[in-house]
């Protein structure tokens, strides 16, 4: 494991020392490359919390952010995930309180489904913030969620699944065109294609990986909508719904900016699938629906983990969705926060820094360092405070 990146934090006791509460908490944080882990480190930041992040990489947006106390590298979790499971348990017993402040791990990306099923290795160390693997098996991947909500009368659209390494579509019996294809374990619209005919689908298997099983869903009218939400033990304790304005690929790939909407709609397919599935944490649910009243959303998929959008925010709007508690009661764990009403806001990061870097950026050309015609340079002190602003 690598030597750790540490940052010092300016002077002056913390908030919850002068305010005589007890400590709020440490977190490691994965992923640290993610814009998710960036908002996640922010978050319990503003709250009181230390902040530790990682990935396999070394320079990460975790690595560089204000809201982070520490910084550390393990193995590749997809390339050899035993390895990286003993790198971040060596971390975890490193940076261990040695008071009884709340110790919670928050895998922030697709790694949850792995903590989870290693969980007894972390529990006696530190809380793993992540839903029950029990949970997360009848649900992920893909074609074993098919199956799943079939079977527990959640409406989704009829979806037929190629194994593995088997690419006959004979066997499927007849099928209907246009069909969505999909391998069963991508993350960002990655492999998704809608396939007009035969011809086409035969072509889109001969670029498939052998490994990857297919499923084949019947199209849907309407638009992608993903609903967010933390559960507690079977029981719905907070939600959001938003759609993609703009995607990246424009065909078919992650949102590029969001907008939010009622949730409502999905809310009775949402608690559904919380109940049956006993969940404990946080997931997000893919929906697709035309809006009309008198139609139910179709599910889509879920991804037993925190989502892309994790970051979409605006302004003044907020939702009672407090991650640090949340994370800290799925985990079994208290706040440590007495009154914690911080809230989970609704703005896309980037749509806000341009806005803000419109609003403070100096008139001259500062990063290159040269003067504009007939402008004055920026001072070094505003330099500063706009690269500070930047970071953050």
């Amino acid at each position: 494991m690598d030597p750790v990146i540490t940052k010092e934090k300016p002077g002056g006791l913390p908030e919850h020392e002068r305010e005589g509460r007890p400590h709020p908490g440490r977190a490691i944080v994965t992923y640290g490359r993610s814009l998710m882990s960036l908002v996640i480190a922010r978050s319990l930041d503003e709250q009181g919390v230390e902040v530790i992040g990682c990935d396999d990489v070394a320079m990460t947006v975790l690595s560089f952010s204000r809201h982070v106390e520490q910084t550390f590298t393990h193995a590749s979790l997809d390339d050899d995930p035993e390895q990286a499971l003993k790198d971040i348990e060596a971390a975890v017993r490193k940076y261990a309180p040695e008071d009884d402040r709340p110790y919670v791990l928050i895998p922030a990306f697709r790694d949850a489904k792995l903590f989870a099923e290693h969980r007894d290795r972390f529990e006696p160390l530190i809380k793993v913030a992540a839903p029950d693997f029990s949970s997360i098996e009848k649900v992920h991947p893909k074609d074993v969620f098919a199956d799943f909500v079939e079977d527990a009368g959640v409406p989704a659209p009829a979806t037929k699944v190629l194994p593995a390494g088997d690419r006959d579509i004979e066997a499927l019996g007849e099928l209907t065109f246009p069909l969505i294809a999909k391998p069963n374990d991508g993350v960002g619209g990655r492999g998704v294609e809608k396939i007009d005919d035969e011809a086409e689908l035969r072509d889109y298997l001969s670029r498939a990986r052998a490994k990857d099983a297919i499923l084949l869903q019947e199209v849907v009218e309407g638009k992608d909508y993903c609903v967010s939400f933390v559960a507690v033990q079977g029981q719905l304790v907070g939600v959001v719904a938003y759609h993609n304005l703009t995607q990246f690929p424009r065909e078919a790939g992650a949102g590029a900016s969001r907008e939010t909407v009622d949730a409502a709609p999905f809310r009775a397919a949402t608690e559904k699938l919380v109940r049956a599935t006993k969940w404990n944490g946080v997931a997000e649910i893919d929906f697709r629906w035309d809006g009309n009243p008198d139609s139910e959303p179709k599910v889509i998929e879920i991804n037993p983990r925190y989502w892309a959008g994790l970051f979409h925010r605006r302004r003044r709007a907020w939702i009672s969705m407090d991650r640090v508690s949340h994370c800290c009661r799925a985990a079994g764990a208290p706040c440590g926060r007495s009154g914690c009403e911080g809230g989970f806001p609704i703005a896309h990061p980037a749509r806000g820094s341009c806005l803000r870097r419109r609003k403070w950026r100096p008139r001259t050309s500062t990063c290159r360092n040269r003067r504009l015609p007939g402008r004055k340079r920026a001072s070094g002190s505003r330099r500063a405070r706009c690269w500070a602003r930047w970071r953050s």
